[in-house]
């Protein structure tokens, strides 16, 4: 039986290696650790945590050590108050998200955590996590979070985990297609990946926030045209899928379970209109050469969200 892997907590505030386990953080840019007794610090853990001061270009860099090269999942701890109005509506602060220094989300959420109604803009005290499924090599690896535009949240600790039992993320571009992609500016009608390699002969803009920057264009106006993929359950349940997309117009789409020749329907995503980004990340300029994106506006195609299907 192989060993039970011990989740790793690393504290955003733990910038030394002393203990000589290989697992600190690195703040650069101008992130800084929380002054002792800071309000804000009371609930998190170490009661401490990294604060990211300007818009741009400060990064807070996690060095991790694992036994083995597989799939991981990475949970950040954060707080993040809600806006200062008559709803106390919801904020968003993405970081640049990097492992390795291989890019995998130019913006990754990182959404209010206080409680609704709660529109003391000021108030960081809740502390809430998100959650991602990476790939990490064997030995020493880093991951980073960069501000690109809005800052960031407080971050109190990263935390390394194997993911639960049945977990999986297939990227969209990944999917088997109906019908084959056609890579030119008339194969709109065809699901077609995009990357920032193809993009420029595809004459399309980019959609920039893309896990891994690339996903799938689904073929507009085809009622014909699918993606298929295989999962291998565990055990035998109820699964919940979870499918990160961007609209600018409700464009359902039906899932389906393949069982020989036959179909038998699961549900539907509705895929409904996304909301535009809050902006665009001035990080841009490691595009390659040609690639149009949405600047300086974002628009729904940046809006990228998530919809939810339980399956058994």
């Amino acid at each position: 039986m192989p060993p039970v892997f011990i989740p790793i907590r690393i504290q955003a505030e733990d910038t030394d290696n002393t203990d000589g386990d290989s697992n600190y953080a690195v703040m650069t840019g101008g992130v800084t650790t929380s002054a002792v007794g800071e309000p804000n610090a009371v609930n998190a853990d170490g009661n401490a945590y990294a604060d990211f001061v300007g818009p741009s270009g400060e990064t807070l860099t996690f060095n991790i050590d694992v036994p083995e090269a597989g799939e991981y999942e990475l949970a950040v701890s954060y707080a993040l108050s809600r806006n200062n109005d008559a709803v106390a509506s919801e904020r968003n602060r993405p970081l640049r998200l990097e492992v390795n220094d291989q890019l995998v989300d130019r913006m990754f959420d990182l959404r209010s955590t206080s409680p609704e109604g709660n529109n003391n803009a000021s108030d960081f005290t809740t502390f809430a996590e998100r959650t991602i499924i990476v790939q990490l090599q064997e030995g020493q690896n880093s991951v980073s979070f960069t501000s690109n535009g809005l800052s960031g949240p407080n971050v109190d600790y990263l935390e390394i985990r194997k993911p639960a039992l049945g977990s999986q993320v297939i990227q969209g571009e990944e999917l088997f297609l109906s019908p084959e992609p056609d890579l030119t500016p008339d194969g709109i009608d065809t699901n077609r990946p995009v990357t920032t390699a193809n993009i420029v002969s595809l004459n399309d803009t980019f959609r920039v926030g893309a896990e891994e920057a690339s996903y799938l264009d689904w073929a507009f106006g085809n009622v014909d045209a699918y993606g298929e993929f295989v999962y291998q359950a565990p055990v035998a349940g109820t699964y919940s899928m979870t499918v990160t997309y961007a609209s600018s117009s409700g464009r359902p789409l039906d899932l389906s379970l393949v069982e020989g020749s036959g179909l038998t329907s699961i549900g539907t995503f509705a895929f409904a209109e996304t909301t535009p980004a809050l902006y665009m990340p001035d990080d841009l300029d490691d595009l390659p050469s040609g690639v149009t994106t949405s600047t300086p506006a974002a628009t729904q195609w940046e809006g990228w969200t998530t919809e939810n299907s339980n399956s058994r």
